[in-house]
């Protein structure tokens, strides 16, 4: 029995089958930005995009490793620098940040810039 995901019927009634459809993820797309600007990602240990800073993509992490990053010891530099500050990041902490957040955002004024 034929897979009806992959059945088609065209207007006549005549039943056909199509390849699925897939992805394929770009093969170096990036590739040229890690190239320029390894050095900035570590030992900085993120990615800076539209001025918001991202933890550093995987793919950036295995191209990484042919310019010679030992990046088991960034990660555990990351792990560490974690556990330093594990009294921010409780469940109690991140909620009254969330709150002062939130305070923030709902005492801005669209248009105000202090004139």
């Amino acid at each position: 029995m034929a897979d009806q995901a992959n059945s088609r019927t065209d207007q006549a009634g005549n039943t056909y089958q199509v390849r699925p459809e897939y992805a394929v993820m770009s093969k170096g797309l990036g590739l040229a930005w890690i190239n320029k600007y390894h050095r900035d990602v570590y030992p900085h240990d993120f990615v800076v995009h539209n001025g918001r800073k991202y933890p550093v993509p995987r793919y950036y992490k295995e191209k990484l490793k042919q310019f010679d990053y030992d990046i088991q010891t960034i990660e555990t530099k990351r792990v560490h620098k974690a556990k330093q500050h594990a009294e921010d990041n409780t469940p109690q902490r991140l909620a009254v940040q969330e709150k002062v957040h939130q305070a923030k955002v709902r005492d801005l004024r669209r248009g105000d810039h202090g004139l």
